[in-house]
This record gives structure tokens, C-alpha cells and sequence, in this order.
């Protein structure tokens, strides 16, 4: 009974040598079931093994919060999307922060990390920290060497630094640089200046271009501009750039966006209004005008806060100032002229105001806002909209912006790693 067993087992633990005759015989027992030859073949190495090499490819899901949050996690974690686009589905992050960049990359690419100071810097993708589906991540302060007050633009996934690509980099003040991917292939472990900036002028917008691309740039004051990417010559790295509008007293750059066919272009005020464009009503033009009118901005309808250009099925995920985020579908915003209002996309409190808004893919069973269909949002006074942009055509054309020199940064011409 249970009594007898529990004499046993005080026996047993009383009795040193019976403890081992019993460990032998359980051995014993799983050599006869296990022992086999050995199977692995142990050999001298020759030369240094490298820790890349021990690190399997696979691709991962790179994400980037507004808060600065960023982690990888496997590929396999969500549902493949078609163009591996920004979103947040899923995803936990501090109170008021949303994703900022989300991209798919193998663990062997190279993540570069493009600061508002103007440097870039960069880790291998198995670097950054691996986290859950609903983790936050890691703050980049935690792995990059970010001065006080410097925060990251932008990131992006290379393969490689394929000559034929191109970096393009636009300031608040309306500067452009083109660069060869190439150039930036030398990254110090303390960052490397990717371009020179003026003072109290901050990096904004950085994408990877083909050689070939359309850009659009927009105005918080409401004029945009397209162009041809060529009409930014190639430059060194450590240029200043050239002009990629002219800005007007008082206006910034609010936004930069690459063109893709079949896209729209959504503009949103800091208001709360918003509303989805063709591209085609963005004239090609020259780099270093005026622009057009992309929204006629005033106190009542706002200032433009940004630009996206947007597919169908997308979605917008937007953030106030008091921390408000709403998420709604691409497809209820219709298309319509530049000269109109919109329509409104997020209500807001008296003092709250829209201070940025990402593109994220559509997912499916993630809840979206309705827009609202204000009374007097189809459209703005387009005869006067139009008759001011012809009068600044005019005054472009009678007053052609000089091209200010590019400017170079000698102090930086060391491009070998540390």
C-alpha cells in the first residue's frame, strides 16, 4: 500500500549505495534503448568563422513607430501582404504612438536608418531586435547613436547598394537631393552624413528610386508640385541639394510621395479634412517653381499637414495632437478636383489638431471610421482658385527662380568603415 511505498522510498534515499545502483541500472537500461555510433563528424576549422554566416535567411517584417519603437519578427507572423506596405494590424504600441514604416526584408539585408540631422546609419536586419506580434519593440536610442534632439526620418531594406538606385532626400525647407544608392555603401558604426543641411532646416522624406520616377511634393501653405526625378541632377553624397520648390514666406514642406500608376494622390489638413486627387490633375513641371494649388487652405479648413499617394484598397491611420487615432478606408474618400475642400476624414475637439496620418495596407475585420460628408465639402470656389493660379504661373514665369550652388561639406570625405 501506500505506506510500504513511502518506506521504500525512505529507505532508498537513507541508503547512499542503493541510490547509485539504481542510477546504473536506469543508464544502463537507456544505453541499451539510445546507444548508437556517433553520427556527427568533428573537424578543425580553418580560418575565422563569420557570424553571418551561422544566421539563416529568411524574410522578417521590419516595423518603425512614430514614438521611434522599432523590432523585426518573422514574415510568417502575418498574412503576406501584396505590395509589403506600412500598417498596423495587430500590432500593440505605447498610448498616442502608431506605425510609422513596416516593410518585409531578409535578415541578411541592410536596414539604413536616416535621421533628421541628416545622417544615415545603418544595421544588418538580424541586428535589430526580434519581437512578438504585440511587442513594442525596441527604442532606437537603444541601438543607434542619435544625438539630443534627433529622431529618425526614415528607414528602408536593401539587398545591396545597387549603382542604378537611387536615394532621394527632401528637407522642410524645400531642398532635394538625388544620390547613388552606391554611395552610401560605407557606413561608419557612428552614422555618415547623407547630405548637409542649413541651419534650423531638418531631413524629412527619403525614398528609394529606380532612376525613372515621378515625385510630389506638397506645402503646408497648400501648393504642390510634380516632377521627373532627372531633373535633379546626381550629386555627391555630401552635397547640400538644390531647390525642389519655391517656398513661399512662412510655408514648409509638408510631404514627399512617389508616384505609382494607378495610385491617387490623398491630401489631408491639419483640420481634419481630407481628399483623394489624380495624379494626372498635378501637372508635370520643372523643379524649382511655384507648384499648383493643391488645396486652397484657410483658419477654417486648416493647413495641409501631408501628402500620400494611395491605392483603392488602403487605409489611413491618423493621430491628433491630443492623441486621438482613428483608422479609415482609402476607397470612402472619392476621387475629386484640387480645387476641393474634401471631405471630413476625423473630427476633432476645439484645440485638437491632425499632426500626421501613414498608409497602411487594408485588413481585413480591422475596424474603420466612416467619413462624414460635410455639408459645403464638394468643392471650394474654383473660379477663384483658378484665377489666383494663373496669376502665379504668371509671376513664375516673369520671375524665374536662380538655382542656388550646390553646396559640399569637406569635412566629411571619409568614407571608410571604423
Amino acid at each position: 500500500g501506500l505506506h510500504a511505498r513511502i518506506a521504500e522510498m525512505q529507505e532508498i534515499l537513507g541508503n547512499h549505495e542503493k541510490v547509485m545502483e539504481i542510477v546504473a541500472k536506469e543508464l544502463l537500461e537507456i544505453k541499451e534503448k539510445f546507444g548508437d555510433e556517433r553520427r556527427t563528424d568533428i573537424q578543425a576549422v580553418s580560418g575565422e568563422v563569420d557570424i553571418e554566416d551561422l544566421i539563416p535567411r529568411e524574410d522578417c517584417v521590419v516595423t518603425l513607430t512614430e514614438k521611434g519603437y522599432v523590432k523585426r519578427q518573422p514574415a510568417d507572423v502575418y498574412k503576406i501582404q501584396k505590395r509589403g506596405g506600412r500598417g498596423i494590424s495587430g500590432m500593440k504600441q505605447r498610448e498616442e504612438d502608431v506605425v510609422q514604416e513596416m516593410f518585409i526584408a531578409s535578415t541578411h539585408d541592410s536596414i539604413l536608418f536616416l535621421t533628421s540631422k541628416g545622417r544615415m546609419f545603418k544595421l544588418k536586419c538580424y541586428e535589430i531586435p526580434e519581437g512578438s506580434r504585440s511587442s513594442m519593440g525596441s527604442h532606437i536610442n537603444n541601438l543607434l547613436s542619435l544625438e539630443p534632439g534627433e529622431t529618425v526620418s526614415s528607414i528602408m531594406g536593401v539587398s545591396g547598394f545597387d549603382p542604378t538606385k537611387y536615394v532621394v532626400l527632401v528637407t522642410r525647407r524645400g531642398l532635394i537631393k538625388r544620390t547613388r544608392l552606391d554611395a552610401y555603401k560605407n557606413i561608419r558604426k557612428n552614422g555618415l552624413n547623407a547630405i548637409s543641411l542649413n541651419e534650423g532646416d531638418e531631413l524629412a522624406w527619403v525614398r528609394l528610386t529606380d532612376g525613372s520616377d515621378e515625385l510630389v511634393i506638397a506645402t503646408r501653405n497648400g501648393m504642390a508640385i510634380r516632377f521627373d526625378e532627372n531633373d535633379v541632377r546626381e550629386m555627391s553624397r555630401t552635397a547640400m541639394g538644390v531647390k525642389a520648390i519655391h517656398l513661399k514666406d512662412g510655408d514648409e514642406v509638408v510631404g514627399m510621395a512617389r508616384v505609382r500608376e494607378g495610385a491617387s494622390v490623398m491630401t489631408v489638413t491639419d483640420k481634419g479634412l481630407g481628399r483623394r486627387t489624380a495624379v494626372e490633375d498635378y501637372p508635370l513641371q520643372s523643379r524649382n517653381g511655384l507648384g499648383k494649388i493643391n488645396y486652397k487652405v484657410s483658419e477654417e479648413k486648416g493647413y495641409v499637414c501631408g501628402v500620400k499617394v494611395v491605392d483603392e484598397d488602403d487605409d489611413l491611420i491618423l493621430i491628433s495632437n491630443e492623441g486621438v487615432i482613428i483608422r479609415i478606408a482609402v476607397a470612402d474618400v472619392r476621387v475629386m478636383s484640387r480645387y476641393a475642400s474634401g471631405v471630413r476624414v476625423m473630427r476633432l475637439g476645439e484645440n485638437d489638431r491632425v499632426v500626421t496620418f501613414v498608409r497602411a495596407e487594408h485588413a481585413d475585420g480591422e475596424e474603420t471610421e466612416k467619413v462624414e460628408e460635410d455639408e459645403g465639402d464638394e468643392a471650394s470656389d474654383t473660379a477663384e482658385a483658378e484665377e489666383l493660379e494663373r496669376e502665379m504661373e504668371a509671376d513664375d514665369a516673369a520671375n524665374p527662380q536662380e538655382e542656388e550652388p550646390e553646396a559640399e561639406d569637406p569635412g566629411d570625405e571619409d568614407d571608410s568603415e571604423e
